[in-house]
């Protein structure tokens, strides 16, 4: 694997890259309407009282090449369930390159840092969390009626 000189930057730990997340967050996962719930959410981050929600971004240079979070539930019926991966994104000219593992790997150590056993999420895909270890252990059901894979992953503690 190529040096890829990623950074991965945490909200928390620097706040003040808290609009420049809700930015790229919510360009790659919903339209301007939408951009008020990362906006809410992402904004609050730093200040949270608990663990969650925390969120990453893989910085190359000046260069924002993707992200994700760690966050209670996912919008999905398993709510006995967390914490969930969210919003993993990995810019399309810099993907296979390793940068989605480095974002896992990061959210599981936040979440076993922060005393999760596991972490969970959400997904239609198949074959790319168990790469990683994940496991399908359920089907969930969206608020918009929608289903997804539910895959668990040990959490590095």
């Amino acid at each position: 694997m190529e040096d890829l000189n990623i950074a991965i930057v945490s909200v928390r730990e620097k706040p003040e890259i808290a609009e420049t997340a809700i930015d790229y967050i919510s360009s790659k996962w919903t339209d301007d309407e939408g951009k008020e719930l990362y906006r809410d959410c992402i904004g609050h981050t730093a200040n949270a009282e608990g663990a969650l929600p925390e969120w990453f971004l893989a910085v190359k240079g000046e260069k924002i090449v993707g992200c994700a979070g760690v966050i209670p539930n996912d919008f999905v019926s398993r709510m006995d369930l967390m914490p969930y991966l969210c919003a993993l994104f990995v810019e399309e000219d810099e993907r296979n390159k390793g940068i989605g593992r480095m974002l896992i790997s990061r959210a599981r150590a936040y979440a076993g840092a922060a005393g999760f056993r596991y972490i969970y999420l959400c997904t239609d895909h198949v074959g790319y969390y168990e790469r990683y270890g994940g496991e399908f252990i359920a089907m969930g059901v969206h608020p918009w009626k929608e289903k997804s894979r539910i895959y668990r992953l040990e959490a590095y503690i």
